[in-house]
């Protein structure tokens, strides 16, 4: 029986092709699900400050309950600010996860100290939030800001520099703290070239939300059961 995963993600485009990467990215990942995605309107270039943030925010329970009207039977947010995440979560009755909390408890499994790569000086407070202790160090690839910087030449070396630094400040796992960083496969190739786990934000939340779906399944097929025997 497949598992429906809907996908918010926050940059904009018009290519759908482009929109479901990072569902496809689950599904090639999880066996037995299927992913729906869309995008917020109006964020060109993703978020990647406040103000990009809360303008995703203001946005994020709209989508969320657009996609639970399609049925699915948990949603992720794919941005790891998870802008309007707890906003969200109360517009909809299916599970909903932020890719930045997923990436932030997945990295502390590790029980190594943690530095986060992302987009800006700081973690992304979901992430600052949840590492506690844990985060030892932060830091942003020369040349990178937003998103679509990923894409340009030389931004992987940029980033294998930044990781690398990270582990001499003393992290001893990474978290990626922007889901852009899967588009490009940087996970991947972060992991063939330093010696400490890598954790992929959009690998986090499918692995989260899925487990969320599983329990609430299970829980209500045993509701079931009890009623059959009453």
């Amino acid at each position: 029986m497949l598992t429906e995963l809907g996908v918010i993600r926050v940059i904009s485009s018009a290519d759908q092709e482009s929109t479901d990467i990072h569902g496809l990215l689950i599904e090639a990942a999880y066996p037995g699900v299927r992913t729906t995605s869309i995008c917020l309107p109006d964020q060109p270039d993703g978020v990647h400050n406040e103000a990009t943030e809360r303008a995703a925010a203001a946005k994020m329970p709209a989508a969320a309950r657009q996609l639970a009207a399609r049925g699915v039977d948990g949603i992720i947010v794919s941005c790891c600010s998870d802008p309007g995440v707890g906003e969200a979560r109360d517009a909809v009755n299916v599970p909903l996860v932020g890719a930045g909390e997923a990436a932030a408890l997945v990295s502390l499994v590790h029980r190594r100290p943690v530095g986060v790569l992302g987009l800006s000086g700081d973690a992304p407070s979901p992430m600052r939030r949840i590492l506690g202790g844990m985060l030892v160090a932060s830091a942003v690839p020369e040349g990178v800001s937003t998103t679509l910087d990923l894409h340009k030449p030389g931004a992987r070396d940029a980033c294998e520099r930044a990781a690398r630094q990270l582990v001499k400040q003393g992290a001893g796992v990474i978290c990626l703290a922007c889901t852009g960083t899967a588009t490009v496969g940087l996970p991947g190739y972060l992991a063939e070239r330093l010696d400490v786990p890598v954790v992929d934000p959009v690998m986090a939340a499918g692995g989260l939300a899925l487990t969320l779906v599983a329990q609430l399944k299970a829980r209500s097929h045993c509701q079931a059961t009890r009623l059959e025997r009453a």
